[in-house]
């Protein structure tokens, strides 16, 4: 598959272009607390990054719809003003992001994290202007579909021929949402996710580095 040939890139954020785990993870057991439970293992913790917060905490803390609520309003009491700034770009990530640009392609965010908060850490990292276009949901979770994410995103980019665009990500949301969406993806393997769920979702090919990421897009002659 020609993925150098590929103008138009949509990548998601947490697990792909930031590490951004313990922010995500220090927020989980924030909420926890607040809630009087026990703090759960990194096992549990892990899952939370990529899913809606809502359903996380209902479909791995066993929380009813009520208390679920509850635990994203305490979450977001503590990942708004300090979490979100607990995330590192992954090394070599920026300057492959560069050599994209310089190539003449066109990069988007397409994520289901809160695109204001997405937009703000893209911003605070100093990677904004990279991305043509930042898609994600709202707070209140509405719009956080992974193929109607895809879809604004291309919209956005202006993509007429979908054969012209690739999804990268970390996990089988991105791939099952690409799918879905009618574009190619490349799972990537130093985020959250796992070979298996990612070509089992439609994966077209995996990337174990972010060095191996900038060989798939630009070629075995790039530097």
């Amino acid at each position: 598959m020609d993925f150098p040939g590929k103008r138009y890139l949509l990548f998601d954020l947490d697990g792909t272009i930031v590490d951004s785990q313990e922010g995500i993870f220090n927020g989980v057991r924030y909420a926890a607390e607040r809630l009087g439970l026990e703090r759960p293992p990194a096992a549990t913790l892990r899952k939370f990054v990529g899913p809606a917060l809502y359903h996380s905490f209902q479909e791995y803390m066993d929380l009813s719809p009520e208390d679920a609520s509850r635990a994203v309003e305490f979450y977001r009491e503590f990942y708004f003003p300090v979490g979100y700034r607990q995330c590192i770009v992954y090394p070599g990530m920026e300057e492959l992001l560069a050599a994209l640009r310089k190539e003449g392609r066109s990069a988007a965010l397409a994520t289901k994290k809160s695109e204001a908060v997405s937009r703000q850490i893209l911003t605070e990292l100093g990677l904004e202007h990279y991305f043509a276009a930042i898609c994600g949901s709202d707070l209140r979770e509405n719009h956080n579909d992974k193929r109607h994410i895809l879809e604004r995103a291309m919209e956005q980019l202006g993509v007429l021929d979908k054969g012209q665009a690739l999804m990268i990500g970390d996990s089988f949301y991105d791939c099952e949402g690409a799918r879905l969406a009618g574009i190619d993806s490349v799972g990537v393997l130093y985020g959250f996710g796992d070979e298996a769920s990612m070509r089992a979702h439609g994966a077209a090919a995996i990337a174990a580095s972010v060095q191996e990421l900038r060989t798939l897009l630009l070629g075995s002659g790039s530097p």
